[in-house]
């Protein structure tokens, strides 16, 4: 596979396709699609003003932004902010040291990790972990194959599902159901509106809320001789499995 290497920014009117990699030392700006068989990597910023779609990885020294999607064969890097007016996705992992916005989804083989907020108006799915130094929020559900992080708030407009633990600065909540294969632990409250089920304990800092009808299911993986704690300031109505202890 060839490699088209520029010295200092590519600037282009109108369309830029490689065949092999594309390597520059400055920042890219195209005003229509950005395309490259192999590699797309930059100094500074890549920004383009319809889609941006590589073969394998992508990789910026700044901002990552496009009008339309963002799609990598590999990894999305971006040592700035990742923007997309379309979706998000990456074979392998998307790593941006600002924030992680997309006006559709998310979508990642392997790790979603944002020094900021993570955004999607659709859902957010991660084969792996989803952590943001913020907040993380979708329109629809959030899947992580591992574990789901934010040093504030987890919010889905569907669901809100892990493999491993969910943990949240502040709130979380989830217009549907909240799962966990381990435990889920929040700075402040944990709403849903279906249940709630946690393969270890639940323990969140104010109230614990599932929707009506629903239950509150911890240590789903434990046995019944070890228990598992729920623990919020008051007691939560509809305690299936658990028990519950109050925040002291």
């Amino acid at each position: 596979m060839t490699t088209t290497k520029i010295e200092g920014d590519l600037i282009i009117t109108g369309n830029y396709e490689v065949s092999g990699s594309l390597i520059v030392s400055g920042k890219v700006e195209i005003s229509g699609y950005l395309i490259a068989g192999g590699d797309i990597k930059a100094g500074g910023g890549i920004k383009a003003g319809y889609g941006i779609e590589a073969g394998s990885g992508i990789k910026a020294g700044c901002d990552i932004e496009a009008v339309c999607g963002i799609d990598a064969g590999c990894d999305i890097v971006a040592v700035g902010g990742i923007k997309a007016g379309g979706c998000i996705v990456a074979v392998g992992g998307i790593k941006a040291g600002g924030g992680i916005k997309a006006v559709y989804g998310i979508v990642a083989g392997c790790d979603i990790e944002a020094g900021c907020d993570i955004e999607a108006v659709y859902g957010i799915d991660a084969g792996c972990d989803i952590v943001a130094v913020y907040g993380i929020v979708a329109g629809c559900d959030i899947k992580a194959g591992y574990g789901i992080v934010a040093g504030c708030d987890i919010k889905a407009g569907y669901g809100i599902e892990a493999g491993s633990g969910i943990k949240a600065g502040c709130d979380i909540v989830a217009v549907g159901g909240i799962k966990a294969g381990d435990g889920i632990v929040a700075g402040s409250g944990i709403k849903a509106g279906c249940d709630i089920k946690a393969g270890y304990g639940i323990e969140a800092g104010d109230g614990i809320g599932a929707g009506d009808d629903f239950g509150i299911f911890a240590g789903l993986r434990m046995r019944l001789s070890i228990g598992a704690k729920i623990i919020a300031k008051t007691k939560p109505e509809g305690i299936v499995c658990g028990t519950f202890e109050a925040v002291t």
